[in-house]
């Protein structure tokens, strides 16, 4: 599959010369290239980070309040800023849109995705909230509640094309038996596939 790696810059960000679209030398695709100082832009997928927090047999689930989707219930979710690990970055957006806190340290990874064809990446990270008193609504989310699976607004799902993602976090959150998963889009179907061997099962939640 061929996918558009070209920008619409006119301009080069280093000498401010009109950019040429053009396959460089020793490379595959074709990019926005400076003939004058030969700077080539180059555009590489943006990475989203998403965070299952948990409070006892429960997940931390936001209504959101801006597009796309406004309205529609996610799990706090974000792009990664400059300088940020994951786990940071997760951290970050899971304090930003709910005020619940998880350390980056103390967050595990789970599922690792792609989006090709918007050329995204996305983390998915899990961790336990130690406060849920802190939890509150935001400029970013219009309501905050945990939720079992029973109770979850699997039907107000601002993504549905994930929801198999939600069903199996749940199963393994009340199993306390985590894998390592990775995920694609086909054909508009969520796939998953592990990653790696589960970690050694702990003492499981009730449902």
């Amino acid at each position: 599959m061929t996918h558009n790696t070209t920008n619409n810059r006119k301009y080069c960000s280093q000498c401010a010369s009109i950019l040429i679209k053009k396959c460089p030398n020793g490379d595959t695709c074709e990019r926005s290239v400076c003939e004058d100082c030969g700077h080539i832009e180059y555009d590489n997928p943006k990475v989203l980070v998403a965070c299952f927090a948990t409070f006892e047999n429960k997940l931390l689930w936001m209504r959101r309040k801006y597009e796309p989707m406004a309205g529609y219930w996610f799990i706090p979710a974000g792009f990664m800023e400059l300088g940020e690990t994951p786990e940071e970055a997760t951290s970050r957006e899971l304090f930003e849109e709910t005020c619940a806190v998880i350390p980056p340290e103390n967050l595990d990874f789970f599922m690792i995705g792609s989006l090709p064809d918007i050329s995204q990446i996305y983390l998915a990270y899990r961790g336990e909230i130690a406060d849920i008193k802190a939890i509150q609504t935001t400029d970013e989310a219009l309501e905050t509640c945990l939720f079992t699976e029973d109770e979850a607004p699997l039907d107000k799902l601002a993504f549905p094309t994930v929801i198999e993602t939600f069903h199996l976090f749940y199963k393994e959150h009340r199993e306390s038996n985590y894998g390592a998963h990775k995920a694609s889009v086909v054909n508009n179907k969520h796939i998953l596939s592990p990653l790696a061997s589960k970690a050694k099962p702990k003492q499981a939640h009730p449902k």
